[in-house]
């Protein structure tokens, strides 16, 4: 059996990292036998979550990971897409994986009010000694991150506006589809789906705004129920 390594393990709720939730819900989707660990970073191949371990092969980066379970398994979730909807999806997918990824990262652990909930989950996994200390340490980490990148030098208005820009689009694009690319899961929405359920199960400025918009929030809700509701 396939071991995924994560930050949390909590039964039908996806993990605080979309890049966790990438990996757990493709094999949800493709039905691919895994047990979810709680992982340690420091213990990690390359001092990162997630990476799996199939026997003895050791897999990290939640893009490698899928690569390596597509290729084992002979799936191609894009097989009946257009050249077109191919570049769109890939375009999509760097949206939120190099865009939103930032926006997110300041809506949980530098904004006050995801901070807030970020801190009580993090500290779950931490030993009690190291509770009042790595938290902090990670969070100021995260700012210089964040200032060297570019975002932490926005307001917080201009990064909410950001947030919504976002939303609007994916909302827009979905429209009344069930998935982003039509009626059967694709690639895409293994990615788009980690980061707006992410939105949706930690609290944040950002999860008022996801209600906002109808389509893209009962797209979250649809994929939720079917792949993390009890006994799935």
């Amino acid at each position: 059996m396939i071991k995924l390594y994560q930050f949390s393990k909590t039964v039908n709720k996806p993990d605080p990292s979309p890049f966790c939730i990438k990996c757990e819900i493709f094999m949800k989707v493709h039905d691919i036998e895994h047990e979810c660990r709680l992982g340690d970073v420091r213990k990690a191949p390359k001092q990162k979550l997630p990476y799996i371990k199939d026997g003895e092969t050791l897999v990290c980066d939640s893009e490698t990971i899928i690569k390596y379970l597509s290729d084992k398994q002979s799936i191609d979730m894009d097989k009946n897409l257009s050249a077109e909807q191919k570049a769109v999806s890939y375009s999509m997918c760097k949206m939120m994986e190099e865009h939103f990824y930032f926006l997110l990262v300041y809506a949980r652990w530098i904004d006050e009010e995801g901070w807030k909930d970020t801190k009580q989950t993090f500290q779950k996994s931490l030993p009690a000694m190291l509770r009042p200390i790595i938290p902090k340490l990670v969070r100021g980490g995260l700012k210089k991150t964040l200032h060297g990148q570019g975002t932490g030098r926005h307001s917080h208005q201009e990064i909410v506006a950001k947030v919504n820009e976002v939303f609007q689009n994916l909302n827009d694009f979905l429209g009344e589809k069930t998935y982003l690319m039509g009626e059967e899961i694709t690639s895409v929405d293994i990615s788009v789906f980690a980061f707006i359920t992410g939105v949706a199960n930690y609290p944040s400025f950002a999860t008022q705004e996801l209600k906002k918009y109808n389509a893209l929030a009962n797209y979250e809700k649809r994929i939720a129920e079917k792949y993390y509701s009890q006994g799935s």
